[in-house]
């Protein structure tokens, strides 16, 4: 995708986002939580068209040079090859377009409209590197690469070199990644375990929040229980504007609770964001990577509270 057409996309679903996530937040202080099924689901779909939209744009753009980097090293070996044969550097990549190189053609294919146009080799592979800078694997061979046509290497050896190094780097990624799939699914694990921590407490100290008053007594001693309403607006005016989100999963501002599940809401919600963030740089090595899983626990998150809470 075209980098400008991608940030317009980003932008604009952004701001739509934004303005249906303030939309259903202005319908539930309205209605007082009383519209809660449309104020949810405009909340889950505002979330999902800004920051859902943008984590899978960025996961596809990460995808696809992922895909490229499994076709590079051919391309090496091939366009080395080509060289080898007595070819110049624009007939080595005349020829080795006739091969598929599956989501590197398209880069490929505006390395060489540029070779057309008599723009010096490692002008092409510099403008190649910009292309195919959030892949480091790709940059650091093409940078070689350069550092070599510069300094009067032989090119088609270098490349022939590269790619099986390139190669041995990708096995022992995937090997890698075979390793770490199951830290993968503690963490995931460990999200959702926490998500029921937070069911456990809520009905287990639902009764003692929603006590209107009394006394227990032990050995001649007298405890007066009283339970706090937060979100008050009378009592505690600082904290109601908080307790309000509350309003858009139908949550009663005259209720004990209403504030604690606020407080848990935004703990689940950043325990979502981190750990997906966490775990795309485990597996991936790459936060970018982590956008698909924020966007998978932020999802559950939402339908939790909606549903359970």
């Amino acid at each position: 995708m075209d980098p400008n057409k991608k940030k317009t996309i980003e932008y604009a679903s952004f701001a739509i986002g934004v303005i249906i996530i303030l939309g259903s937040y202005i319908l539930a202080l309205k209605t007082e939580g009383s519209m809660a099924p449309i104020t949810t689901s405009f909340l889950i779909l505002g979330v999902f068209v800004s920051f859902i939209t943008y984590a899978l744009l960025e996961y596809y753009d990460y995808a696809r040079v992922k895909k490229a980097e499994e076709t590079f090293p051919r391309f090496l070996r091939d366009y080395a090859e080509a060289i080898n044969s007595g070819m110049n550097f624009s007939q080595a990549f005349d020829l080795v377009l006739k091969n598929d190189y599956g989501a590197l053609n398209e880069y490929l294919k505006r390395a060489k409209n540029r070779m057309s146009l008599n723009i010096p080799f490692p002008r092409v592979i510099q403008l190649l590197q910009q292309e195919l800078k959030k892949s480091n694997m790709i940059k650091n061979a093409l940078g070689i690469i350069i550092n070599s046509y510069y300094s009067g290497g032989d090119v088609a050896m270098t490349m022939m070199d590269l790619s099986e190094t390139v190669l041995n780097l990708k096995e022992i990624y995937e090997e890698k990644k075979s390793i770490l799939h199951q830290q993968v699914i503690i963490m995931y694990a460990i999200f959702f375990i926490f998500l029921l921590i937070i069911l456990v407490l809520y009905y287990v100290f639902r009764p003692i929040a929603t006590m209107e008053g009394g006394e227990i007594g032990m050995e001649g001693m007298a405890i007066s229980l009283q339970a706090t309403n937060y979100c008050d607006k009378s009592l505690y005016p600082q904290i109601y504007p908080i307790c309000t989100i509350g309003y858009i999963f139908g949550y009663s501002m005259t209720d004990n609770l209403t504030y604690f599940k606020i407080l848990l809401f935004f703990t689940a919600i950043v325990q979502a964001i981190s750990i997906g963030l966490i775990v795309g740089v485990i597996y991936d090595n790459d936060i970018k990577a982590g956008f698909k899983h924020s966007a998978i626990l932020l999802t559950v998150t939402l339908l939790i509270f909606a549903l359970a809470l």
